[in-house]
């Protein structure tokens, strides 16, 4: 087999409106910075200018000169149409999708005369939609049928879509966050998205005006989008300045609606750099100004219970400082796992007999569930407790704040055992480390909720991703991001899966059994020996020792007046 090398240039300044970088709204206004691009650790943006047919070319070497091409965008891959036949030339889709597979384990070989197939090794695929799936489904045919064309050859049947192995992916694909509300009209929710880099706010504003959000999410977030609206033009971007031209339906819609819309397509271009916003109607801009929401930050100390020093944040590697309240009310129940409620109000603890209370800063401590080997409780912003047994992860209860407890529905159907569980702080999503089929995976599922906004099901469950090894402990560490602690034999491992996007693992201290972030840049361990640890790049740096236990946060605990 030949393989045609692609050209690596310097990216031509016309190949993308917007670069890969973070760049937040004014910070004059009232409503949160846009997230960053999901997964910003992708390398610098280049461009990849691939090779023209030759005459003379072998049925082989057009079908793989034809796959390198996917990774030349110019033109509508113009490139890659050039070894595609008349008939063909026009109709194929290019953005169909994207499989993402590894380069060294792929093979072009001719199975006919005319016939070619490719044998790929998927690891990830991006959709019509821009949603990313991960794929462990093993090697995969890719068939091409050829033809003579003025005596050369050329493909003449071949599915929509492009091949892009891993290396190449991130410099010809880019993600970027389609911002929804969750149900309150108070958080903004990421759902992210995988398109070619150039166009992009074109994209990102097509698909959040007139598209839906990831089917596993779409019954638990609402938008201010009616389904009538389209964008109508192209999205051209001036001084870092947007203008979405919308339909004229529009122009009927109420100064709230219009502000949650402007909310909604600032903080998501904002992930394609573009720093403002304007929605127009025939030219004409319409009047609207961006609404405030609330943070899922949770700030930069990490939440502890010390063996000399209780429960309360950790200053300086040394220093305990309480909350007040609360923290003589959690260290009183012998805690063994702790999750602090968005304000600080209560703290759902599992205690040492292994049952789940609810621990109020202010009144009596409740018991929430007494069911056998619970794990780690989590709480959401309706301040519901919930609650699972590891052996029977479908048996999800959510607990109210007068005790009535709800039966989750359609609470991970296929696992056999769950280790982990932690709803998001917007509580529109949870995260389970699970155990399917004998082998340990990273699920998410939209919450579903009631008029009142009491939880009541699960949406269907989507696979982030399999993690080596046992499952420990997951969290969420910022709006789009979770982190999952394994062991596998010795060695303990962190995953870092963006939700909707890619992952990446590394080792960590020694039996780690816990993890939390704050929302922003810090993650910490804590080792079953007491020690903690937080992020510092790459590795892990020793924060303080005899810490009994690392709690998580839904929000930032504040003092009760």
């Amino acid at each position: 087999m030949t393989r045609r090398r692609s050209l690596l240039a310097a990216l031509a300044l016309g190949l993308v409106l917007a670069l890969a970088a973070c760049t937040g709204m004014p910070t004059s206004g009232p409503v949160q910075p846009g997230l960053a691009p999901a997964g910003d650790t992708a390398p610098p943006a280049v461009a990849y200018f691939a090779d023209a047919p030759r005459d003379g070319m072998t049925p082989e070497q057009i079908v793989d000169g034809f796959i390198q091409a996917g990774s030349d965008p110019r033109d509508n891959w113009g490139i890659a149409r050039m070894y595609l036949a008349p008939d063909i030339h026009e109709s194929w889709q290019p953005t169909e999708s994207a499989t993402v597979d590894l380069l060294a384990a792929r093979t072009v070989t001719a199975t006919g005369p005319d016939t070619v197939s490719v044998q790929l090794t998927p690891t990830g695929l991006v959709d019509a939609n821009g949603v990313y799936s991960a794929s462990d489904s093993g090697p995969t045919p890719l068939s091409f049928q050829l033809a003579q064309v003025d005596g050369q050859w050329r493909i003449s049947r071949a599915s929509n879509g492009i091949v892009l192995d891993s290396a190449k992916f991130r410099n010809v694909y880019e993600s970027y966050s389609l911002m929804y509300f969750d149900p309150t009209w108070r958080f903004l929710v990421p759902d992210v998205r995988w398109y070619p880099r150039f166009n992009a706010p074109t994209r990102i504003a097509s698909a959040l005006v007139s598209g839906s959000p990831s089917p596993w999410l779409e019954k638990s977030v609402v938008t201010a989008f009616p389904p009538d609206l389209v964008v109508r033009a192209a999205v051209p971007v001036v001084d870092g300045t947007a203008e979405v031209e919308l339909s004229a339906e529009a122009l009927s819609l109420s100064s709230d609606t219009l502000d949650r819309m402007q909310t909604q397509l600032a903080t998501s271009l904002a992930t394609a750099s573009v720093a403002d916003v304007r929605m127009t109607v025939g030219g004409a801009v319409l009047a609207a100004s961006p609404v405030a929401t609330e943070p899922t930050s949770v700030g930069g100390r990490p939440l502890v219970d010390a063996t000399s020093g209780g429960f309360g944040f950790l200053t300086g590697g040394e220093q305990i400082d309480p909350v007040p309240g609360l923290s003589a009310a959690v260290e009183a129940v012998e805690p063994r796992a702790i999750e602090t409620s968005a304000n600080g109000s209560f703290a759902a603890v599992r205690d040492a007999d292994g049952r789940i209370l609810r621990v109020p800063a202010a009144g009596a401590t409740a018991v929430a569930d007494t069911r056998a080997g619970l794990v780690d409780p989590t709480v959401d912003p309706e301040d519901h407790i919930w609650t699972v047994p590891a052996d029977t992860p479908a048996a999800v209860v959510a607990v109210g704040a007068q005790g009535t407890r709800i039966d989750i529905a359609n609470a991970w159907p296929s696992a056999s055992r769950i280790a982990s569980m932690q709803v998001s702080r917007d509580g529109t999503r949870v995260v389970a480390l699970v155990t399917t089929g004998g082998r340990t995976a990273l699920w998410i599922a939209g919450v579903i909720r009631d008029a009142s906004g009491a939880p009541s099901a699960l949406g269907p469950a989507q696979q982030l991703g399999l993690i080596a090894g046992t499952g420990v402990a997951v969290a969420w560490t910022d709006a789009q991001t979770v982190m999952a602690v394994a062991r596998d034999g010795d060695e303990t491992t962190v995953t870092e899966q963006v939700v909707g996007g890619t992952a990446s693992t590394s080792s960590a201290p020694a039996e780690a059994d816990a993890i939390a972030g704050d929302g922003e840049t810090d993650i910490f361990l804590r080792g079953v020996d007491g020690a903690l640890y937080v992020r510092r790049g790459a590795n892990w740096q020793l924060m303080a020792s005899g810490i009994a236990v690392l709690a998580t946060q839904q929000g930032r605990v504040v003092p009760l007046p």
